[in-house]
């Protein structure tokens, strides 16, 4: 599959636009992230604030305890260790200052999958071959 460029993102659309990749400076990027970490943890205080003012809301946080077990481990940063840190050439990714030794564990094992598997030089290829294609763009 080729590149899809989408176009700029609004901060409004980060979670829910179309798009699998944003690209954005370092600073910014890490604004995200710790914004995205704190709503979560703000959601996560706010449900057991409320659960504990009533015996029905408690049942009901119960009940879906599953699906948010569930939801806990799509978004939990120690299930994947760390993020890719592009334009480096080479594996290079960035974990949380506060990664668990689970999380250490995860980010080496995805950092060796990430070498091994060719993602830098598919990356600096298709790079490569749009700036090819844009007018002025280099040849090689």
């Amino acid at each position: 599959a080729g590149i899809n460029f989408k176009g700029n993102v609004e901060g409004g659309d980060v979670f829910n636009a179309d798009v699998d990749v944003i690209v954005c400076d370092g600073f910014t990027g890490n604004v995200i992230l710790k914004v995205a970490e704190g709503f979560g943890e703000m959601v996560v205080g706010m449900l057991m604030d409320e659960a504990r003012q009533s015996p029905m809301y408690g049942a009901g946080l119960l009940m879906a305890k599953g699906a948010f077990r569930n939801l806990r481990s799509r978004v939990d940063y120690s299930e994947y260790g760390g993020a890719p840190l592009l334009g480096v050439d080479g594996a290079c990714l960035i974990g949380h200052g506060r990664s668990s030794a689970k999380a250490i564990r995860n980010a080496v094992q995805f950092a060796a999958s990430y070498a091994s598997c060719g993602v830098i030089e598919r990356i600096g290829d298709k790079i490569l071959e749009v700036m090819a294609s844009s007018p002025g763009g280099r040849k090689g």
